[in-house]
Parts: structure tokens; sequence; C-alpha cells
């Protein structure tokens, strides 16, 4: 099990019927994440046609968080 958040490095070797090879693949890193937490303190509002939303994210995600899905839930309570 790994940390999040750590790096760790790695490397390997393969082996077939005859042995492993001799050779170790060159070392690599990987930085350990988990998803991220939902936004906090969502706040919405209507301007006209426009739905304004308005969040805080949470600040343990180990990583910049790269893109936020939004959904709408119809009048049928269907998720758009």
């Amino acid at each position: 099990m790994t940390t999040p958040g750590t790096t760790y490095s790695f490397r390997y070797r393969v082996k077939n019927m005859l042995g492993f090879s001799v050779e170790f693949s060159t070392e690599a890193e990987i930085k350990s994440a988990k998803a991220p937490l939902a936004p906090t303190d969502v706040l919405t509002s209507i301007a006209g046609k426009n739905v304004k939303i308005k969040w805080t994210p949470q600040d343990d995600n180990y990583d910049t968080v790269t893109r936020f899905e939004i959904e709408i839930k119809d009048k049928a309570g269907e998720w758009l």
C-alpha cells in the first residue's frame, strides 16, 4: 500500500522459463495520489437564464484539481 502524496521509486525486471533478465529497468518515480474530496461551501444563484455556482475546493488533494464536472437534475429526477 502507498501513502497519497508520497513519491516512490520503482524498477522492474522480467522472468520467463529461462529465468530473470540480467538487468533491471531504468529507475522511475511516480507520485501516489487519491481521488480529490468534493468541494465545500457550494453556493448557487440565478441571473436570468444563467446559474452561477461558487465553491471552496478541498485543500488535501495532493495534486492540482484539473477538472470539475457539473450535472443538472431535470424535473423527472434524472441527471443530465
